[in-house]
């Protein structure tokens, strides 16, 4: 590997703040200034000094590979290298997203296209010899670029670097990053290959999936029955995911493509489906009971007729009797002989001697069916458009004589005064006597709803609300009472509802405000939104004046919306701002304990920043972070402690600059013992003692050389000793 020389990162770029941090690595947010472009740098500390040439070998050759190849799916890498300390960078293209852990329970479509690119950028690394090494949902972003979502895989080279030592940690799910590890590079420091990619990626999809996995050198995995149903090939899925997590490398898929495609191929089917596998079409599920596997028919007129589902046309009918109503159009039954029609439902008709039946019964109006005895009845007779089926025309002339006595007895019948009818005649029964007529039933009429109380009446109701503390009640007695009917209340009567009326709207305005500071005290922002979510613009305006009321109600409101400025500066990353927000709610609401939790989160992440900052020394950056803090809170515990110590170190840190500028200074003055003396002289410190070893051996040699050829001292001419 050719020599690389160190450089220190911010001679190139400004820093501007901490992005993640970790004992692998930190990456930062930075500006370059010779172009102005916001980049990512990553700053990976070396596992092991003793290791540190092999690492720095591993690792060119993982950039080298990530230059030429440049997968889509990965940032671009504008540069890298090492800093004198031996930790290496990467100075990579800044890029925004969603990491894909928020994507936990999205469309398993959409999370299977993402998985499917994060193959593609895996499978360019394989063909090259390398890989990631590092594959979890929180290191794959997904982003919008053209209106198209896409992915950015992140924290490659940590993995490189670290020489197979365990780099997940970098950045890890909260529930741990040992399950996308493959099993191989568990407890040990072998590096990483396609396999263990493989693994992760497979380890990941679960994940987002929210799959099961049980076992261990040939899991099984279970997919929930919401996610099976809306893939095409559920178990196509699960056997891919089962395969590229065996525990033995050599026993998953032949290579990253051939995973692909095997997710590709789960997603291959067509059109919706709504169960992991097929029904029978004639047998209903075994383990379903029978309201599972035929639903029950209402017992209403028959519906539309529809292609049944699956197990539907097995299950027992159910025999529910129908009383036909006049809209009701059921067919005639299909029997071997069509029953001669119901006369119940006849009028007076004319005598024929026709061999068909007679015209009027088409035009006959029904007996209404709340008329009808379903047991005397069970055909739906009453339908007079109804014609007798074409297949039956032999049993239409047998019953011709019938229907022409039938008409001839009507016809006596009404000519003598009585109004009888005539009973049906049907196959093997007996002739039934002559009923009279029925008088049809009129729909029953819903009753009428109880007249409104008088008003007289609402003001004793009203008032007896508001002696309960029933306040809604209350408001509905008086509201029911309407401009009319108060005109026509005597004057006492009038001005008893404006007494009822004040009387109302004061208890309701103690209501409110009780309501209000009882949430501002405990600091409950859910309660105090819901307390002024229930006071209308109109009610608020129709109170009686109170100034200690407007200020309780200024206060909420702006306690609310210094809550919603608090959670837009969590959402957005401005540390300061939310320090800042939360304290003014703090001094609004000062037992908001989610105030003072996020407060107290964000000056840790703040303070951690800058001791990540200090110990890159960049203690302008550090020391601008805490004077943020300060200002925002500036009696936090241990913050003035903290702002003396950065600054001693940064004090320290440049007498030793200033030191190392005489030591370097000497050295080429040829004067190798001042600077050994100016080393001597300088405090033991862990982070310069690098450097001072590199300088006390380079003047140490130099001293070496000089007194190997001491110099000759030759007196001038005509000095006398």
């Amino acid at each position: 590997m050719p020599t690389i020389q160190p450089r220190e990162i911010t001679e190139s770029f400004r820093l501007a703040r901490v992005l993640k941090s970790s004992r692998s690595a930190i990456v930062f947010r930075a500006a370059d200034p010779a172009t102005g472009r916001t980049v990512a740098i990553k700053l990976i500390p070396p596992a092991s000094l003793a290791t540190l040439p092999a690492c720095q070998e591993r690792f060119m050759a993982a950039m080298a590979v990530l230059a030429s190849a440049a997968p889509a799916t990965f940032p671009a890498l504008l540069d890298h290298g090492f800093t004198p300390d031996g930790s290496a960078f990467m100075v990579m293209e800044f890029v925004e997203g969603e990491r894909l852990d928020a994507l936990i329970g999205a469309a398993p479509a959409r999370i299977l296209g993402l998985a499917l690119e994060v193959a593609q950028g895996l499978a360019v690394l394989a063909r090259a010899g390398t890989a990631h090494g590092n594959i979890s949902p929180e290191n794959i972003l997904s982003r919008r670029v053209d209106g198209v979502e896409r992915v950015s895989i992140l924290g490659f080279g940590t993995a490189a670097f670290h020489a197979g030592a365990r780099a997940a940690g970098e950045t890890a799910p909260p529930s741990g990053a040992g399950r996308f590890v493959a099993p191989e590079r568990r407890g040990a420091a072998t590096g990483a290959d396609w396999h263990a990619d493989l693994y992760a990626l497979a380890a990941t999809c679960c994940a987002l999936l929210r799959a099961e996995v049980a076992g261990d050198d040939a899991p099984t995995v279970t997919l929930p029955q919401a996610v099976a149903q809306r893939i095409p090939e559920p178990t196509a899925l699960t056997a891919a995911l089962e395969h590229a997590l065996r525990a033995d490398p050599a026993a998953r898929p032949a290579s990253i493509e051939a995973f692909r495609q095997a997710i590709v191929a789960s997603l291959a089917g067509a059109g919706p489906r709504t169960a992991v596998a097929p029904v029978p079409p004639t047998t209903p599920r075994g383990d379903a009971p029978a309201s599972e596997a035929q639903p029950e028919p209402p017992a209403v007129a028959p519906q539309p007729s529809r292609v049944p589902d699956a197990g539907e046309d097995t299950a027992p009918a159910r025999v529910v009797p129908i009383i036909p109503g006049p809209a009701a159009t059921p067919l005639p039954p299909a029997a071997a002989e069509t029953p001669a029609p119901d006369t119940a439902g006849l009028v007076a008709v004319e005598p024929s001697g026709a061999t068909e039946p007679p015209q009027p019964l088409e035009t006959a109006t029904p007996v209404p069916a709340t008329a009808m005895a379903p047991e005397e009845h069970p055909e739906p007779g009453h339908q007079p458009a109804l014609r007798a089926p074409a297949s039956a025309p032999k049993t239409a002339r047998r019953r011709a004589a019938p229907w022409a006595a039938a008409a001839a007895a009507v016809a006596v019948l009404a000519a003598a005064g009585g109004a009888v009818w005539y009973a049906s005649i049907r196959p093997g029964r007996t002739a039934r006597a002559a009923a009279p007529i029925p008088a049809p039933r009129r729909p029953t009429q819903p009753p009428s709803p109880p007249a409104a109380p008088a008003a007289a009446v609402q003001l004793q109701m009203a008032e007896a609300a508001i002696a309960l503390g029933d306040l809604p009640g209350a408001l509905a007695r008086l509201d029911a009472i309407s401009p009319a009917e108060l005109a026509g209340l005597t004057p006492a009567e009038q001005e008893r509802f404006k007494e009822l009326r004040a009387a109302y709207l004061a208890k309701r305005q103690r209501a409110v405000m009780k309501e209000v500071q009882a949430a501002l005290s405990a600091g409950n922002m859910t309660a105090l939104a819901g307390a002024l979510r229930g006071l209308s613009h109109a009610e608020e305006a129709s109170f009686p004046r109170n100034r200690d009321f407007t200020a309780t109600l200024e206060d909420a409101r702006r306690a609310l919306d210094v809550h919603a400025a608090l959670l837009k500066a969590q959402r957005q990353g401005e540390l300061g701002e939310v320090v800042r927000e939360a304290g003014v709610l703090l001094g609004l609401a000062p037992r908001c304990a989610q105030a003072a939790q996020i407060r107290s989160q964000a000056a840790a992440a703040l303070e951690r920043d800058a001791d990540t900052l200090a110990a890159a020394g960049n203690y302008e950056a550090a020391l601008a972070g805490l004077a943020t803090l300060h200002d925002a809170w500036s009696d936090r515990p241990g913050l003035a402690d903290r702002i003396d110590r950065l600054r001693g170190e940064q004090a320290a840190e440049q007498r030793f600059a200033a030191a190392m500028v005489q030591v370097e200074q000497s050295e080429r003055d040829r004067a190798p013992e001042n600077g050994l003396a100016l080393l001597r002289a300088m405090p033991a410190d862990p982070r310069t003692r690098a450097r001072v070893e590199q300088a006390r051996e380079r003047l140490a040699k130099q001293l070496e050389q000089l007194d190997a050829a001491p110099p000759s001292v030759t007196l001038a001419q005509g000095v006398k000793l």
